[in-house]
């Protein structure tokens, strides 16, 4: 009857997938660690019952649920790390966070009681505070992945801007420091009972305690600088006597912030922030100018007229300009956040192009009126793109009545600061005024002319005494895209006019190629060519790759730069910046092939791996009815084409040598690998080789397909197909290795040493006829023994009952594989002679049974088998010692720890325990058989 119920639940539980999965995997993953010749940890933590797992232990293997547990059963653990730290609250906080947060609960959490049922997450983490409250406060954390090297609690919450958290730790120091008054309260109500050491102790003690408890002043700094407007607000209304130390440090901090815009208005309006002065500035915070042009314009432009030295200054200026020019940080490489609303990416970089057009406009000496034409221009893109969209009439301006505007006003400012220095001078002393009217006369007519004429300003005018003429670029009104325009405008009549032969050749080109292919301008890749073929090419290829643009490819090879160039088209294009290839989910297939297609076209160096790209099982637009055959045609037009440049290149180098210097690459190209294929579509790799016409088109014995059919990692990309690629354990396509074998494909004949489980290895012997040899070991002794079903041992016993082979046993194996041969030889499975030692580089048979335990010395070495990590290695290892009655083995045994093995238990006192113990025991049996 009981031997039914308990089938009835075993069946009850196995019966569920989901229960008997979950099941399988635990064990699965204990048996791993159990069998794992090769262990990686080596720390006797690899697996533990629930009493022993550490917190950093829970974390790393991912047992949030049994987190959870402890914190509900109030375990303490006994120290903590940032990172596993900051995983924890991550998960509490993003799993448990069904209903709202009550803030108010957190205020009153001293108690450790929580009244909002409703908050998960909030109680969990009380509990939590609660329970390990002193060992997370004393805690010093450190991380190499933060700014922050080494940090308290308070500035751990808040680095991971977990507001509830910071609220249980300073409720906490503030119940301290509480506790503190309250004590000195009552000592000096005892002074007339106490002697005057016992209150100057008191006092000592308290104020040591209250020095350990109390709020660092820079936690307002810190906030700021992390950009959670919840944290800043709550430090500032909770510690108003808390300041930033000075001025600079709080916009830099701001400015610091990923959410630096609100940072430094709150700065601005609520921290009472105030210009500092120019003896606090230093060469150290130049750095802040990469920062400040992320500000939306209005910020940027109210933080410049306040008159902060840190734009003001003629050498930061410079600095400004430097950091926000050059490429890396151009306009195209402004970093985007994800999940951001339409139009967010287009707004940041239209407050950067008018934050440097402004500071163009009020400081640089040699491009100010440049900037302020560049400014009036975007600001009028801007209300004609409002009033277009409002199917609004609007007037429309060529680029001289931009430069008219921009001088009309500068005219206009000049009479008017002269009318207020006559007003001004006339109050004071009328000679003076009469003698600059003279000289203002004199030195400006236009001025004048302006007086007389009561501010009527006409063209000729306009033209006669401008002293630049800036050529700006036409609007396109047809198609009217306001995005289109500003970006013309940052390129066109920014970059190109001040990019001369310095280092904004590379952001200009790069911009400009970029744009070219946004909008298909492609016609003026003519142009670039002629200017700077270098950044041009190498440009041109990536932006095309980033969004499978043919139009730059074609517009590229087609222009008059390279139908004439005397290198054949086949030229090497050398020092391509790698860039991110087009996604392939939303770019249509179409436009794919067709891209690909004028890649092999013109024969540019990277279209073997954008064909693999492509052709990926990966791409679930490609179909291999549909495509296979026109790729064939595209690569067999590739080969006409070298074969054609090839033929004329040859030709020409011989008619005359000048001009290709001398030296011209005659050798016939190579085939395309089909491990290419293999490693990423199968199917298609059967397709092309079945096909007598597409197999000519690609080179198949390359020890690389047999590396992939087996799981290994050929030189072909990503894994396809199941069995392709870089497979895991117990994945490896038989079928693909059978037809490999039956038609000669891959030398899958010399790749044995690959496989990376039994099943494989078996087939090779059994189906393919393959005879193991003793070198196989060499990669076989390394795998773990159960996700490779003890492949090694299979081998081994082959070698040892099916072969003559002689066998080296100099290889590093591990403990089992060691203990796994001393059987086979002190058993006599193994003779002796058929065993050889390499340690010398040359094979050295082995002669005696001392000679075999001598190259197995480890198997007798006590530190040897500590430092494996591995307890059940440690039991193995002492009944070995006491079941062994050859006494030229047991003479070999070491029983002492060396000072390392020490130091390496000194985590695990119960191994420790136990192995001393062993040594006693053997050391009170060896005194009692002397006796």
């Amino acid at each position: 009857m009981e031997d039914n119920k308990i089938y009835q639940l075993y069946k009850l539980v196995f019966g569920n997938i989901y229960l008997a999965k979950l099941i399988f995997k635990y064990v699965m993953e204990i048996n791993r660690q159990i069998c794992d010749s090769r262990t990686r940890i080596g720390s006797f933590l690899q697996y533990f019952n629930c009493e022993q797992s550490s917190f950093d232990w829970i974390i790393s293997n991912h047992h949030f649920q049994l987190l959870i547990f402890k914190i509900n059963s109030n375990f303490k653990f006994d120290k903590f790390s940032f990172s596993t730290l900051k995983s924890s609250i991550d998960y509490i906080t993003n799993n448990y966070k069904d209903t709202l947060i009550n803030s108010n609960n957190i205020n009153n959490c001293n108690s450790g009681n929580s009244n909002n049922s409703n908050s998960p997450s909030i109680d969990i983490l009380n509990k939590f505070f609660q329970t390990n409250k002193e060992t997370l406060m004393s805690t010093n954390y450190f991380d190499f992945t933060t700014k922050y090297r080494h940090i308290n609690f308070i500035e751990f919450s808040i680095y991971i801007q977990n507001i509830q958290l910071l609220k249980l730790a300073l409720n906490y120091i503030n119940s301290l420091n509480n506790g503190d008054k309250n004590k000195n309260n009552n000592d000096s109500n005892n002074n007339n009972n106490n002697n005057n050491n016992n209150n100057h102790n008191n006092n000592n003690n308290s104020e040591k305690k209250n020095k350990e408890c109390r709020i660092k002043e820079n936690l307002l700094e810190l906030s700021l600088s992390i950009g959670n407007l919840e944290i800043i607000k709550y430090i500032h209304s909770e510690y108003e006597d808390m300041k930033i130390s000075s001025m600079v440090y709080g916009l830099y901090y701001s400015l610091i912030s990923e959410n630096r815009n609100n940072v430094v208005e709150y700065l601005l309006d609520e921290l009472n922030y105030q210009v500092p002065k120019p003896t606090e500035i230093t060469g150290t915070f130049n750095d802040f100018f990469n920062n400040l042009m992320a500000l939306e314009f209005n910020t940027f432009k109210r933080l410049f007229e306040m008159g902060s030295p840190l734009l003001h200054l003629p050498s930061n200026i410079s600095v400004l300009l430097n950091s926000f020019t050059i490429y890396p940080t151009s306009i195209a490489s402004i970093p985007e956040q994800k999940q951001q609303p339409d139009g967010y990416s287009f707004k940041r970089k239209l407050n950067f192009i008018k934050c440097l057009f402004f500071i163009l406009s009020t400081t640089s000496p040699t491009h100010n009126n440049l900037g302020t034409l560049l400014l009036k221009k975007v600001n009028y893109l801007l209300e004609y793109n409002e009033n277009h969209q409002k199917n609004k009439n609007y007037e429309v301006f060529n680029e001289n009545d931009f430069q008219q505007m921009n001088y009309l006003n500068i005219l206009k400012n000049k009479l008017n600061n002269n009318n207020n220095n006559n007003n001004n001078n006339n109050n004071n002393n009328n000679n003076n005024n009469n003698n600059n009217n003279i000289n203002n006369e004199n030195k400006d007519k236009e001025v004048n002319i302006i007086k007389i004429k009561s501010n009527q300003i006409t063209k000729e005018t306009i033209k006669t005494h401008r002293n630049e003429k800036i050529q700006l670029n036409e609007i396109e009104y047809e198609d009217f895209n306001v995005e289109r325009e500003i970006k013309r405008v940052y390129i066109y009549d920014f970059l190109k006019l001040i990019s001369n032969g310095n280092h904004l050749n590379e952001c200009y080109y790069d911009e400009m190629i970029g744009f070219i292919g946004e909008y298909k301008e492609y016609y003026k890749i003519q142009g670039l060519l002629e200017r700077n073929s270098n950044k041009v090419i190498p440009s041109t290829i990536n932006r095309s790759k980033f969004s499978a643009d043919n139009g730059l490819i074609n517009g590229l090879f087609e222009s008059y730069f390279f139908t004439h160039y005397p290198y054949p088209k086949y030229y090497k294009l050398k020092d391509t910046i790698p860039i991110r290839l087009f996604d392939r989910d939303s770019v249509p297939m179409e436009k794919q092939m067709k891209y690909l297609e004028s890649l092999f076209k013109y024969q540019v160096d990277e279209v073997v791996g954008i064909f693999g790209y492509i052709i990926d099982s990966k791409n679930k637009q490609f179909s291999i009815e549909k495509h296979a055959s026109e790729i064939a045609n595209y690569i067999d037009q590739f080969y006409c084409v070298q074969r054609r440049n090839r033929s004329k290149a040859i030709t020409d180098s011989l008619q005359n040598p000048s001009m290709y210097g001398g030296t011209i690459d005659c050798c016939e190209a190579k085939l395309i690998g089909a491990e290419i294929i293999l490693a990423v579509n199968k199917e298609l790799f059967y397709h092309y080789y079945r096909n007598k016409d597409h197999r000519k088109l690609f080179c198949w014995d390359s020890w690389n397909i047999g590396k992939i059919a087996i799981g290994g990692n050929g030189s072909g990309g990503g894994g396809g197909s199941k069995g392709i690629g870089s497979c895991s354990y117990g994945e490896c396509d038989l079928e693909l290795i059978q037809f490999l074998y039956s038609h000669g494909i891959g030398k899958i004949s010399k790749s044995f040493d690959r496989c990376k489980t039994r099943e494989t290895a078996q087939f090779f012997i059994e189906a393919l006829n393959f005879k193991p040899t003793s070198d196989c070991l060499r990669s076989f002794y390394q795998l773990n023994d159960w996700d490779s079903n003890f492949l090694f041992y299979y081998v081994a016993n082959k070698l040892t009952f099916e072969t003559d082979e002689k066998i080296d046993l100099s290889i590093p194996f591990g403990y089992k594989q060691k203990k796994h041969f001393e059987y086979l030889v002190l058993n006599d499975s193994l003779p002796i002679s058929r065993i050889i030692s390499s340690y010398s580089y040359q094979p050295k048979p082995i002669e005696s049974k001392e000679d075999f335990i001598n190259i197995f010395s480890s198997l007798y070495n006590l530190n040897s088998i500590i430092e494996t990590g591995k307890f059940s290695f440690i039991l193995s290892f002492f009944q070995d010692y006491e079941d062994c009655t050859d006494p030229i083995i047991k003479s070999k045994y070491q029983l002492q720890m060396d000072a390392l093995s020490i130091k390496k238990l000194k985590d695990s006192l119960s191994v420790k325990n136990f192995i001393e113990n062993k040594l006693q025991q053997i050391l009170n049996k060896q005194i009692n058989d002397y006796k």
